[in-house]
This record gives C-alpha cells, structure tokens and sequence, in this order.
C-alpha cells in the first residue's frame, strides 16, 4: 500500500515547476507540509529556503524590537504610577498610594527583566544562538543592533518619560 506522500509525489513535482511552494502546495492538495517535503524527497525536489531564511530573521528582528518597546513602555508605566502615588499621597488617600506604589514596582522589575533581556541579546541568548545555528549564520549576522544606538534609545526613552509624568490614574485602578 502506497504511502500519501507516494500517492502526491507527482502533484508535488508538477505543483513545483509551476513555482509553487511548499506551504502553498501543501494547501492545493491538502495535506500537511511534512507530507509535501516527504513527496518532494521522493522526486527529488528542493525548495528554496532563502524565503524561510528571510522570514524567521524578520520575525527574530520584530521580536526584538517588540521587546524592547514593551520595556520602554513598562518604565513610562512606572512613571507615570509614581506620579500617581505622588498625588495620592498628597491627597490623603492612602490606600491609593500603596496602590500605585506597588504598581510601579512592579512596572520597574518588569522593566529591568525586559531590559536585561534586550540587553542580553547583544552577547546573545540561548534562543539567538538555536537561530543563529538554524541559520547557519554567525550570532553577529543575527544580532546586528548597529541600526538602533544607544543614544536613540535613551532619547525615546526620555520621550516617553516627559509624555508619561503626568499625576494620572493607570487605566483599570480605582
């Protein structure tokens, strides 16, 4: 009995010659993508990975990046608690205060640990190093991080520090 991968092989060697590839195979024959690199194998058909390259180092990239917004966004979150448990304070509501005092605690570890992470990724971290090998790259070809300075960086952070000191309430506290 035939295997599915032997039964699509040649649907999968003509589908290719169209320049079709694999994921988009695998959808017009619904089967799964293993299956469809399994029946290529068998016809001697390669896909081109330069596509599957450039997606992950995109993915990669907009991680980090993502990361790092979230880290400036935790310390603004911080500032912008600590104002508010200024004005608490100032306004006699104590319960308030250890509200806020709290929340930007934790905003400012969160911070820290997301930072460290960033910051991490400079001399690379485990996952950089998985991807760096699946890629067959060198960590700096993975990590290059020449594009942001650190001077940008602390200049968005100052931004976001001089648009977040305002004695506000955070969204969903009382």
């Amino acid at each position: 009995m035939a295997t599915k991968a032997e039964l699509i092989a040649d649907d999968v060697e003509r589908l290719h010659r169209k320049g079709m590839g694999r994921n988009e195979i695998a959808r017009e024959l619904g089967v799964a993508k293993g299956t469809v690199t399994t029946a290529a194998g068998l016809r001697g058909v390669e896909f081109d990975r330069a596509q599957t390259v450039e997606a992950t180092e995109a993915f990669i990239a907009d991680a980090r990046a993502s990361r790092a917004d979230l880290s400036l966004r935790m310390l603004a979150l911080a500032h912008r608690a600590v104002g508010a448990a200024n004005q608490a304070l100032a306004d006699g509501e104590g319960g308030d205060f250890r509200n806020y005092v709290v929340g930007a605690g934790v905003a400012q570890d969160k911070h820290l640990a997301l930072d460290q992470h960033v910051t991490a990724a400079r001399s690379l971290s485990d996952v950089d190093a998985w991807t760096a090998a699946m890629l067959g790259r060198t960590p700096d070809e993975v990590l290059d991080t020449s594009a942001v300075s650190d001077e940008d960086i602390a200049a968005d952070v100052a931004a976001m520090m001089a648009d977040a000191w305002q004695p506000t309430a955070i969204e969903g506290t009382p």
